[in-house]
Order: structure tokens, then C-alpha cells, then sequence
């Protein structure tokens, strides 16, 4: 099971829709207009709130937002088949712990099991294993063969 943050579009960019309460706590944010702005105010996010979860970018199309409707906040479960196996509803106030814990719960519990770790190669007569040939260094490019 892996957990992921994804950085959407600035909910709240200084030149959008502003909020008293990220001014006074000085956080003074413009809409990032490029990929290249985006990383940077979202790497400033991952640092100043310390996340240890990893964080994926969303491009500036806002192409994950759009398709999972992920603004403000949104929790989802995506099972091993790839599909969407939990949407919860908009947060923070929709957020429904309990039903994201049984949603985990149940992905875990159908995924399939991991494969069987592969047995070492053993020769079947007895015979200690062959040696890998060594690799002999190429000539490089200066040097003349048979010189």
C-alpha cells in the first residue's frame, strides 16, 4: 500500500481567491502559471508543513484535479487494478475516516499476493556453480591494435 500526496492547482494565490487567514500567517502565494513555478511552490509547501509523504505535481493544466476532483481536498483509494476503489467527498469537512480505514482495509485485503522470491540457481550434479567469465576492458579509442 503506498500513499500519496498530489499538489493541485493554489487554492487560495494571493491574485485569486485570497484568504484573510493565509495573510495573516504570511503566506503569500501567486497562482504559478508554469511547471516550473508549480515545483517551486509546492517543494515551499512540502518544507514549510513538513510532509513526509510523497508528493506528486500536478501539471499546470490541472489535468488530476480535473479528472479526479480533487480540490480543496479529496481522499481516495485506487485498488491494485487501477481503479478507483474509494472517493471520499470534498474536505476537510467530508473527510469520513472511518470509511477511507475500511476502504484501505478492503485494497489490501484483494490485492493479490506478492510473488514467491525466486530460488537460487543451483547446479542439479553436484558441481560448484560456473564462474561468471570476467569482462576484459575494451581498447580505448587512442590506443592501435597490435601496436
Amino acid at each position: 500500500m503506498q500513499f500519496y500526496i498530489v499538489y493541485i492547482h493554489e487554492a487560495h494565490p494571493v491574485d485569486g481567491w485570497r484568504m484573510p487567514q493565509n495573510d495573516s500567517a504570511g503566506i503569500k502565494v501567486t497562482d504559478p502559471k508554469t511547471e516550473q513555478e508549480r515545483q517551486a511552490v509546492a517543494s515551499d509547501c512540502v518544507k514549510s508543513l513538513k510532509l513526509t509523504l510523497p508528493c506528486l505535481l500536478d501539471n499546470v493544466e490541472n489535468t488530476t484535479d480535473k479528472a479526479y476532483g480533487g480540490w480543496p481536498d479529496r481522499l481516495y483509494v485506487i485498488g491494485h487494478d487501477g481503479k478507483v476503489a474509494y472517493k471520499g467527498d470534498p474536505g476537510p469537512r467530508g473527510f469520513t475516516p472511518p470509511a477511507w480505514q475500511e476502504a484501505i482495509q478492503k485494497a489490501v485485503a484483494a490485492a493479490p499476493p506478492p510473488p514467491p522470491p525466486a530460488p537460487e540457481a543451483k547446479p542439479t550434479d553436484g558441481a560448484p556453480a560456473p564462474e561468471k567469465p570476467e569482462k576484459k576492458d575494451e581498447p580505448k579509442k587512442d590506443e592501435k591494435a597490435g601496436s
